[in-house]
């Protein structure tokens, strides 16, 4: 019984003790709860098939990248592991929950190109409109700075700013994002 609940809620040494000895016991002498015992042992399993599945997950959810931190073959990356000159695509202005994005190299035609991560300061939310307005004064600002190989009055601005929800979760970020209004381009805007 004592197999079964730990693999239940995750206590997997000791389950996985519990089970082994409570098997060994029930060879031994006529007690009952073998299944009890197995139950334990494949709810632990299940636990550590789980966490190597999520530890998977993140190894390879992330871009191919060069010795300089660029991205040289695609893939989908988190809104998290985006840093300045990653470039992106399926860029949505009307899509408020994005968790992820295709990245893919800057030499590769691209909807926009991350040229800023701002953190915003710790504390209570501070709201829908106080977040937009920081990140666009921000991304506004940072954009000039960034973008040597093209005229900034050409691009146009795009951020990823946390919700209520992630700002519970910890998520601090403002993502800028320059985008080309007249299409895709190919090359980085940072020269």
């Amino acid at each position: 019984m004592a197999s079964l609940i730990l693999g239940i809620i995750g206590g997997l040494v000791l389950s996985v003790v519990f089970g082994i000895v409570a098997l060994v016991q029930i060879r031994r002498r006529p007690y009952r709860g073998r299944g009890l015992a197995i139950g334990g042992l494949a709810a632990s399993a299940s636990w550590v098939l789980l966490f190597v599945l999520f530890v998977a997950a993140i190894v390879m959810d992330d871009a191919d990248r060069d010795a300089d931190g660029q991205v040289t073959n695609g893939a989908t990356v988190s809104t998290e592991q985006l840093r300045p000159g990653d470039c992106v695509n399926d860029l949505n202005e009307n899509d408020y929950m994005v968790s992820d994005l295709p990245a893919v190299s800057c030499a590769e035609p691209h909807e926009g190109e991350v040229y800023a991560v701002v953190p915003l300061p710790e504390g209570d939310w501070p709201g829908k409109r106080e977040v937009a307005r920081q990140a666009e004064q921000s991304c506004y600002v940072l954009l000039t700075r960034y973008a040597t190989a093209v005229d900034p009055n050409l691009l146009d601005v795009f951020y990823l700013a946390p919700m209520e929800r992630g700002w519970m979760r910890g998520d601090r970020d403002i993502v800028c994002i320059a985008i080309d209004p007249s299409g895709k381009r190919t090359g980085s805007i940072g020269g």
